[in-house]
Parts: C-alpha cells; structure tokens; sequence
C-alpha cells in the first residue's frame, strides 16, 4: 500500500508539473491568456485530453525514475560519499557500480 501512495504522490505531482507549466504558457507575452482572462485559460487547460497527456506523461516519468533509477541512485550515493571522502582528506577514487557494471541488487 506504501508503494502505491508513493506511485499516486509521484504521478501527481508531475501532472502538477505539466498543468503549471500550460497555466504559463498561456501567460507568455504571445499567449492568448493575457487577452481573454482567467477562465478562459483555465477552461483551455484542464481538459480531458491535458489530464491524459499529464497521467500518461507521469506514469511514464515513474517507471523511468522508479525502476531504471535504482541503479542510478546507488551510483549517485557512492559519487557523493566519495566527493565527501575527498573533502575529508581521503584521497581512495573508486568507480561507481553503474559504470564498471557491477550492480548490487536491492
């Protein structure tokens, strides 16, 4: 049930993302909002076919990050465990999991 609430979290916040970023575009200097107001652009954004493209578009987002991202934040852990291991003085490089193929499973 955790995962789920994670995936709905993740998912809508990305259709946060997309509608925000109809909302200023139609705001732009060239966009129509600035002429017929308010409600028209509201009305013009929150459609049916914009909640497809933004669900879609967030479902999609999730699978990438969620799944073919594991092995990417492992990497991005030991890159900053090893900048933090340089700034203390520790001077051992080690080439992260993801570029030499050898990924742990999680």
């Amino acid at each position: 049930m955790k995962n789920v609430w994670r995936a709905l979290i993740e998912v809508g916040f990305i259709i946060f993302l997309f509608c925000s970023n109809l909302l200023m575009g139609e705001f732009e200097r060239s966009g129509v909002g600035v002429k017929k107001g308010v409600v028209w652009v509201i009305e013009d954004v929150f459609t049916i076919a914009n909640f497809e493209i933004g669900a879609t578009a967030g479902l999609i987002g999730y699978v990438v990050f969620e799944f073919l991202g594991r092995d990417s934040r492992q990497a991005v852990s030991d890159l900053w465990r090893q900048k933090k291991q340089l700034c203390t003085g520790n001077r051992t490089l080690q080439t992260p999991a993801l570029l030499t193929g050898h990924v742990r499973n999680a």
